[in-house]
């Protein structure tokens, strides 16, 4: 069972269709500065999981897109998770993707990525092997917020270094 993210209205589509090829495509229509989704999907063989996910777009943060979870196959397996972002233009780019040795008994899983900018969309991607693929956890990305210090202190050391040059002038 998918359970949606309150602050989203989450869709899924092609699940069931003829046409799907066993992808499983969810998307977010709000746009937080940061978010969490609830993931519990069971991948045919060969099938793909992308969680698409809108938010608010800053490119002076850094966004940071994690999965947390674990996966699980009735035989052993590997997986390829990674994650994926729209930049200003729409164009697509995706992360190294981690490939990830599966057992039966499930495997933990935390993969994370740090984003330059916080992008308009998110997404996290799973792509199953030869057999089926249980997916279950969290896929979280959050806009990076600088500690209030550290704000503090860049300023304080800036106004030290123009008293110093102010002395040196005088």
């Amino acid at each position: 069972m998918i359970t949606p993210v309150p602050v989203a209205q989450l869709i899924q589509t092609g699940h069931d269709t003829p046409n799907s090829a066993n992808r499983v495509k969810r998307e977010a229509r709000a746009g937080p500065v940061s978010g969490m989704t609830p993931i519990d999907v069971t991948l045919e063989p060969g099938g793909e999981l992308a969680v698409w996910s809108r938010n608010v777009e800053d490119p002076n943060r850094q966004k940071l897109l994690s999965f947390t979870g674990t996966l699980s196959s009735p035989v052993p397996t590997s997986a390829e998770l990674s994650f994926d972002w729209r930049d200003a233009t729409g164009a697509v780019h995706t992360s190294t993707p981690v490939s990830v040795a599966v057992s039966p008994n499930g495997t933990p899983v935390m993969i994370r990525h740090l984003v330059d900018f916080c992008p308009r969309r998110v997404s996290f991607h799973a792509e199953a092997g030869d057999v089926a693929l249980q997916v279950r956890g969290e896929f979280k990305h959050e806009c990076l917020i600088p500690e209030p210090g550290t704000g503090l202190l860049a300023t304080a050391g800036l106004g030290a270094l123009t008293l110093l040059r102010r002395k040196q002038l005088a």
